[in-house]
């Protein structure tokens, strides 16, 4: 009887720490549920695209340069077409829907993010209730999964959030955070009233954190070794010289590239540094953008001579431009950016350029090949360290217009879903595809 007595005894003691032991676990898996709140849905509209790139378009400050004060009325469904928008670009629509909503002084957003598919697939499904009141937003309920957090826990949470990433920390820009810029937040019907500071160095700053953020250490490594080329390269140029062709960076540049991956390293992260070394200097930015202010301390300074191509510095800049940012991020984002900056130069600026424009996609066309995989990364390797002319791959566009204003881009075209419009970039996109660099490929 003592016996059973003692194994009854030590189940139970068992038992209890079996228990003790997976609350954690408990406590983890406890949000996870097998549906989503929130279905998918949807695929956007060509009306619904073009309503999102108006919309960033109207939210963008007259000058991007200038610290300015803003003020924004967007209604909820415009905010949600946003989110959608977002989502697709960044290719995260698959796995996370996206939902807010407005109730009289509060905006409620829920979202599901698929973590799992298969035969039991899982969701993690997060709704968080802001208060306006104070014209800030302040959380007043966080429900993850069928938990709900108490309010001092979901507090917590969102300061960490801050601190750890969207705070920078860079000494020459000091600590900073995107939310101190917003004066004053407030619900009116259906739409959100925001009114805050556009501060041109936050916005860089926390860009350029988001920029290191997403570079590897080898990666790095490789962007201070093109960028060392470079300064090679330039040195040696005489002084007198106040502009070169895009070219004169390109061959050696790739050339280093096609050596490097002939003794084993990996074409497609050679191509995507190269081209993210190139766009620093080709700009004249500092390289710490792109690894920090530690491990540019010691770099040279390259001398700086302007880069040209088909005698405009503007066409240079817009192709390397976009081929870093294609390389880096992916061409979606690259197309948002570039069709968004026409019509914001189109309102705002010098006016709508389709040679631009035709720059732009010459340089996502380019960083496309580039990264696409390991045999198109070689073999434009090889093109790029033999190209012999600028024409090779940037097509001159002489009957394009340039500098067409907005009003009279809307008579010509309408908008950039019109047939017009669509039929001049399909010929702009063939007449690239058909240079010698692209050809066949």
């Amino acid at each position: 009887m003592n016996l059973f007595f003692f194994k009854i005894l030590l189940y139970a003691t068992r038992a209890f720490f079996v228990l003790i032991l997976s609350i954690p676990a408990i406590l983890l898996l406890s949000p996870i549920q097998t549906y989503p709140s929130i279905q998918a849905t949807e695929s956007l509209t060509t009306g619904e695209i073009s309503h999102a790139e108006q919309l960033l378009l109207d939210l963008a400050p007259q000058s991007a340069a200038t610290l300015s004060d803003q003020e924004m009325a967007l209604d909820v469904s415009d905010i949600n077409i946003l989110s959608r928008y977002i989502l697709n670009l960044t290719g995260l629509s698959a796995r996370w829907t996206l939902n807010l909503s407005l109730h009289e002084a509060s905006l409620v957003a829920s979202s599901s993010w698929r973590l799992t598919s298969g035969w039991i697939p899982l969701y993690l499904n997060v709704s968080s209730e802001f208060g306006t009141e104070s014209n800030q937003l302040d959380l007043i309920n966080l429900q993850i999964g069928e938990l709900n957090l108490p309010q001092s826990w979901a507090a917590f949470l969102i300061q960490a959030m801050r601190t750890n990433f969207i705070a920078t920390t860079s000494p020459r820009q000091g600590s900073k955070d995107i939310f101190s810029n917003i004066r004053s937040i407030g619900v009116e019907g259906s739409r959100l009233q925001v009114q805050m500071a556009w501060d041109p160095s936050t916005i860089g700053a926390i860009s350029d954190q988001a920029q290191q953020f997403l570079i590897s250490h080898q990666d790095r490594t490789r962007i201070v070794n093109y960028y060392e080329l470079i300064n090679e390269i330039v040195t040696v140029i005489p002084t007198s010289t106040r502009a070169i062709s895009l070219n004169t960076l390109l061959k050696p540049l790739f050339s280093s590239a096609m050596e490097k991956s002939n003794l084993g390293s990996d074409p497609i992260s050679e191509n995507r540094t190269l081209f993210q070394a190139l766009a620093i200097y080709v700009n004249n930015e500092g390289i710490e953008k792109l690894i920090g202010d530690d491990l540019a301390e010691n770099l040279p300074q390259p001398r700086f001579i302007e880069i040209r191509l088909l005698r405009r510095q503007d066409l240079a800049q817009h192709l390397v431009s976009m081929a870093a940012i294609t390389a880096s991020m992916g061409s979606e984002l690259a197309q948002l950016i570039s069709t968004t900056k026409e019509a914001y130069d189109a309102r705002y600026r010098s006016g709508f350029s389709f040679s631009d424009l035709t720059a732009n996609n010459v340089g996502m066309t380019m960083a496309n090949l580039s990264t696409k995989n390991v045999n198109s990364a070689l073999e434009m390797q090889l093109r790029l360290a033999s190209v012999e002319f600028e024409e090779d791959y940037m097509p001159r566009i002489g009957n394009s217009r340039d500098g067409i204003p907005e009003e009279d881009f809307a008579i010509i075209y309408n908008d950039r879903t019109s047939a017009e419009y669509q039929s001049r970039v399909i010929e702009i996109t063939e007449i690239i595809h058909s240079r010698p660099l692209f050809k066949n490929l």
